[in-house]
């Protein structure tokens, strides 16, 4: 533990020896405008996804598959409920994320890119996790009315189906968490080394 705190150490006091570049800030601002135009567009796309996701799955559950018994009516609201509100978790993100100006160079600004990228970190934790949760429990509770209607072996392939499913789509969404989170960071950073030109 010593030694890794001599590192950072020796770290900080050679970072204070470089000579400072100047920094143009338009420069900066433009990057820090790419950047959020693409967090931007990832919540757009997520809303987007998300919303024909839940679109089909009710009009699956409402024109071809019409399920009658009560536990797969509760499978289904788990699962376009998750859907819904994370749509609406989306679309609140979306206005934080438009609210924050980038050419000001104010604490304040700085303040609420940090406070924003703290609020998108635990969505991607606890609240997705709560989210994918409902969803397979939803998705599991419609398998005894199907099984009504399904061979044994469909209904295998298709709880199999959606196992792999789901690792793909976990595997999807961790890779865009990691890119929005770091584009959140850079924002922060840049917002920083504006404040500081």
């Amino acid at each position: 533990m010593k030694e890794l705190d001599d590192l950072k150490n020796k770290w900080q006091s050679g970072k204070k020896d470089l000579p400072s570049m100047p920094i143009n800030s338009q420069e900066l601002i433009k990057k820090a405008q790419k950047k959020k135009k693409a967090s931007v567009l990832a919540h757009y796309g997520t809303i987007t996804i998300l919303s024909i996701t839940l679109i089909v799955l009710i009009l699956f559950f409402t024109k071809v598959a019409v399920f009658q018994e009560t536990l797969s009516h509760i499978g289904v609201a788990l699962m376009a409920g998750g859907l819904a509100l994370r749509i609406i978790v989306e679309a609140y993100s979306l206005v934080k994320a438009k609210r924050i100006s980038l050419e000001q160079t104010t604490i304040e600004n700085t303040e609420l890119n940090i406070h924003f990228y703290n609020f998108r970190k635990k969505i991607h934790s606890t609240f997705t996790i709560i989210i994918f949760a409902l969803y397979i429990i939803g998705f599991y509770m419609l398998t005894p009315e199907f099984s009504q209607y399904i061979e044994f072996n469909w209904m295998l392939l298709m709880d199999g189906s959606f196992v792999i499913i789901m690792l793909v789509l976990i595997w999807i969404i961790r890779k865009s968490t990691r890119e929005e989170l770091q584009h959140l960071k850079d924002l922060i950073e840049l917002k920083q080394n504006l404040k500081e030109a």
